[in-house]
């Protein structure tokens, strides 16, 4: 019985290793990018400044808002056609369902349209994109502007 045992144990053994393997091939190589940026997010009660780490890979955008002292804010997730962004992990102060609603259409918004529509109003949101890179949304309907500043301590690629 033990040896029937040890031999099963080694065969799955075996056969999951070849599975991960033969999975490592089904998703081609892509090079992943990190950028950091300076955020700043203004209300008319409250200011949260801090730092945006955003990361792309071959399976979307991830991205964490925490201040300058690593407490984290918000984690969200982009989906890979960028129409969509999940807030995965957020901050108890700012965990209400209003709240939660109005960033997750505020991201959408940068995330998804960023390109054809810079300075054009759109749903009450302004987008607007200096030259020095800087990143302001605003969302007029809440009075709240968020601004993204491009970091000097920029990681270019990571494989």
């Amino acid at each position: 019985m033990r040896r029937y045992l040890a031999l099963i144990s080694i065969a799955v053994l075996f056969s999951t290793c070849l599975y991960a393997q033969d999975s490592i091939y089904v998703v081609p190589l892509i090079k992943d990018t990190k950028t950091q940026y300076d955020v700043d997010i203004e209300y008319s009660k409250a200011n949260i400044s801090g730092i945006c780490i955003i990361k792309t890979d071959s399976l979307g955008t991830k991205g964490v808002v925490m201040n300058e002292f690593g407490i984290k804010l918000m984690d969200f997730i982009v989906s890979p056609d960028r129409q969509k962004v999940e807030l995965a992990d957020v901050s108890d102060f700012i965990d209400k369902w209003y709240i939660r609603k109005v960033i997750t259409s505020d991201l959408t918004v940068l995330f998804s349209t960023w390109k054809s529509n810079v300075g054009v109003e759109k749903d009450h949101r302004l987008l607007t994109i200096d030259n020095d890179g800087n990143i302001v949304l605003k969302n007029m309907k809440y009075n709240i502007s968020y601004n993204f500043k491009l970091n000097e301590d920029n990681d270019e690629t990571t494989e």
